[in-house]
């Protein structure tokens, strides 16, 4: 008992020393798995963000942000091959000349007679 009379003399009772032995076993059962403690938390925590509610936007807030997006216009079938074809007749005219050997009138007037033309199908 001499060991606990001395340690009670400063202050440190058996009941602090009990804490004090519990606590050094959480901590070092924690030392193996405080990984998962901190990934738990962290999931916990966005689970817990991204469940709160939305404060303080307002109606008008939200309409004006709508408002603010850039509408994008639907092109129908006939605007996406007209896009396709004035995209493709510079191509057209490098290789016309290239390959073909033909002046650039020559390959302009070339693409107008094939673009002018009824399609087949």
């Amino acid at each position: 008992m001499n060991l606990f009379d001395n340690l009670a003399s400063v202050g440190i009772t058996a009941s602090i020393l009990q804490y004090a032995v519990f606590a050094i076993i959480c901590v070092f059962v924690l030392g193996f798995i405080w990984k998962y403690v901190i990934i738990g938390a962290g999931i916990i925590f966005c689970v817990y963000v991204l469940a709160m509610p939305v404060m303080g936007v307002k109606n008008e807030a939200i309409a004006e942000a709508n408002a603010t997006i850039l509408k994008v216009p639907v092109l129908t079938e006939e605007d996406r091959i007209q896009k396709e074809i004035d995209r493709n007749k510079p191509l057209f005219l490098v290789d016309c000349q290239r390959y073909g050997d033909y002046t650039k009138q020559e390959c302009e007037k070339i693409w107008d007679e094939r673009s002018s033309s009824p399609k087949e199908d």
